[in-house]
């Protein structure tokens, strides 16, 4: 699977467990995988 090959991808939410499988999905994928977010103090 290489149709994200030389893309960015900016996923937002990545600090979530969804966010954090998006970014692996889209790793495999080819792509280069900028995440953000952002976790509450607890």
């Amino acid at each position: 699977m290489t149709e994200f090959a030389n893309k960015t991808v900016l996923v937002t939410g990545g600090a979530g467990f969804i966010g954090r499988a998006i970014c692996q999905v889209f790793l495999q994928a080819g792509a280069q995988v900028v995440a953000c977010g952002r976790n509450p103090p607890s």
